[in-house]
């Protein structure tokens, strides 16, 4: 596990050797952690022949990674800390795997800082402004209630025991501001790629 800090925070990813000429760095959806989703596939033969170095990023407020109070969670922010990684790992020309907000997450940082990315492999993102199911839902509460209450109505309401391991992990503000992020993000936010 690797950490860098930020402000007055730590964000971690485990760091799967490979050619640093090549690097694939994974971001997760939602209520997800990279370290817990993606290890399996990281490390699959399938994807091991080619070689590639595996970074996989736990944002802010999941996962591994610290969950600051004062921190926004807006995709913009989530971008950026993700840059502020790459540039500690000096990498340019990844290859972004963004599921879900990840993906989100990843056009935007296509979008401020293209010399990070050389491709986007996206998987069920959140393409459309007003986000997806999930995140409209969170987003109907107001933040104090949804941390007092909310995060517990959604995890008794999830029957998948791995999709719960981390929707538990996740701090509720994140969880909150994050999914809030996503239903406001306009077309000028996820990187003029939508229409």
């Amino acid at each position: 596990m690797r950490q860098l800090r930020l402000t007055d925070a730590w964000i971690r990813w485990a760091d799967i050797p490979g050619s640093t000429d090549s690097v694939r760095v994974f971001l997760h959806g939602l209520c997800a952690a990279s370290t817990f989703d993606y290890s399996e596939i990281a490390v699959h033969p399938a994807l091991r022949t080619t070689g590639h170095r595996s970074l996989l990023i736990d944002l802010f407020g999941f996962g591994y990674s610290d969950r600051p109070r004062d921190f926004g969670y807006t995709l913009t922010e989530h971008a950026d800390a993700v840059a502020a990684v790459l540039d500690a790992e000096h990498v340019r020309g990844a290859e972004l795997v963004g599921h879900s907000m990840g993906g989100a997450v990843a056009l935007v940082l296509a979008a401020r800082r293209p010399e990070l990315v050389g491709s986007l492999t996206l998987a069920e993102a959140n393409l459309r402004t007003g986000g997806g199911a999930w995140s409209r839902r969170i987003a109907e509460w107001e933040e104090d209630a949804f941390v007092a209450r909310g995060l517990a109505t959604f995890t008794s309401a999830e029957d998948d025991p791995a999709y719960l391991t981390t929707l538990r992990a996740a701090a509720p503000h994140a969880l909150y501001r994050s999914a809030v992020s996503l239903v406001r993000a306009g077309t000028a936010e996820l990187g003029g790629f939508l229409a």
